[in-house]
């Protein structure tokens, strides 16, 4: 054999002796790593065996218990445990506690906001403002509340007796505990009254009985009730120079209630309209809540055709 031949063969045998050893060290390795599976296996049976007898335990002291403590007490010790096991599994943390707190914080807030809105309105419904000349001013701001709203019954009183016939004809008798409960001076020298409920207050809004009502009151006043505007959306601007002229009309068009409209009148000017503008917004002001509402959900009817409408937001300060 020549000396090459034998160095490959020596070299060959090498290689193979190699790959033994490595195969051996590999079945090693893996010995090791299934006896290692094989404890933790071991070790999460023991430990679900474990959390199983405790679980019985607990189910068996709470049958004892029921057993023991029939009726509420019973009930009271289930639900006690039932409520130490969710706790103690459901341990929210310190950002978690925080969270929820900012969240039942900004809940109670806005239920606050909403709250004040809705008494604020309830209020505003009630009240209406008396306003006179100077002289009536005068006469007024030296007079104490009490007294401006023993003055105002005794007008209300009057203006039943005058205008009694009226009111049984038309079925529109005054609503009952109809009085003034409250009164406050304004700085311009009116008098914001409230009155006694939102029936009172919308009765004596009504356009013929306030004008009997602003006759009976000692003195020359003129009385100012709370008014509702919604914003009436691309009327054809061809009713330019007769919008105002529309009360009438859109009462029996849309079938609303005698003097629901106090007034009517473009959102802007119409100089400042454009060339080839064809639409433009009219600012609607009515005397009741309930056809203020009404029309923003519905619309109104003008010269013939529907148009939306909503209620109108003051301009940013």
């Amino acid at each position: 054999m020549q000396p090459k031949e034998m160095i490959n063969g020596i070299q060959a045998i090498a290689i193979c002796l190699e790959e033994l050893n490595q195969m051996r060290y590999t079945s090693k390795a893996l010995d090791t790593v299934k006896e290692q599976v094989e404890e933790v296996v071991k070790g999460v049976k023991e430990a679900i065996e474990g959390l199983v007898e405790e679980m019985k335990s607990a189910i068996k002291e709470t049958e004892d218990a029921n057993k023991k403590h029939k009726g509420d007490r019973g009930k009271d010790e289930v639900e006690r445990i039932i409520e130490k096991a969710v706790q103690s599994a459901t341990k929210p943390s310190y950002a978690q506690a925080l969270a929820n707190r900012s969240d039942s914080c900004t809940e109670s807030r806005d239920r606050q906001i909403k709250n004040d809105v809705r008494i604020r309105g309830q209020l505003q419904r009630r009240q209406i403002i008396l306003d006179g000349d100077d002289a009536m001013k005068d006469q007024t701001s030296q007079l104490t509340p009490k007294v401006l709203i023993v003055k105002a019954n005794l007008a209300l009183d009057k203006l039943e007796k005058d205008i009694e016939a009226t009111l049984q004809e038309d079925n529109n008798e005054r609503p009952e505990d109809t009085k003034f409960v409250a009164a406050r001076i304004l700085k311009n020298g009116g008098v914001l009254f409230e009155m006694s409920n939102e029936n009172a207050a919308e009765w004596l809004k009504q356009k013929e009985i306030l004008k009997a009502f602003e006759s009976c009151f000692p003195g020359a006043v003129l009385i100012k009730g709370r008014t509702y505007q919604v914003v009436v959306q691309f009327l054809p601007v061809r009713l330019k120079n007769r919008l105002e002229e529309l009360y009438t009309e859109i009462e029996k068009e849309n079938e609303l209630p005698k003097d629901s409209i106090a007034s009517l009148k473009w959102l802007r000017n119409p100089d400042n309209w454009g060339a080839n503008q064809t639409k433009a917004h009219a600012i609607l002001t009515l005397n009741s809540r309930c056809v203020a509402n009404d029309i923003i959900m519905g619309g109104i009817l003008v010269d013939g055709s529907r148009h939306d409408a909503r209620k109108l937001e003051e301009d940013p300060k």
